[in-house]
């Protein structure tokens, strides 16, 4: 027996889904409960066909990549100059953790081992 569950409060829609769990349990429980194969592969297929239109228009593109207007001005805030930074600072968990792997064989991604 299917019984559509439309608007509600969240509450009507929670204490009714309940109901309708425990049904079902009990039909189970008493070997009355049967399963429509038609029924299943029509909700698997209907979910697949929802997910890949879902898919699909996350995809889509919403406007054009390459406008026909004019362009604007560069909103560049940088200069062409090669930039300066100050050197990077090795927390002291990373410090502790690469220390403990440096006596084994194998390295960090990213690092080198060495003896010293």
């Amino acid at each position: 027996m299917q019984v559509p569950i439309t608007g509600g409060s969240p509450k009507f829609m929670e204490e009714r889904r309940r109901q309708m769990v425990t049904e079902i349990q009990q039909r189970v429980r008493r070997g009355e409960y049967e399963i429509d194969p038609t029924a299943v592969a029509d909700a698997l297929l209907r979910r697949a066909a929802q997910r890949r239109r879902a898919h699909l228009a996350a995809l889509a593109q919403s406007s054009c990549s390459y406008p026909a207007s004019v362009p604007s001005q560069s909103q560049k805030t940088t200069s062409g100059e090669p930039s300066r930074t100050r050197p990077t600072q090795v927390s002291s968990a990373l410090a502790t953790l690469r220390s403990a792997f440096s006596a084994s064989p194998r390295a960090l991604p990213g690092t080198q081992a060495h003896s010293s």
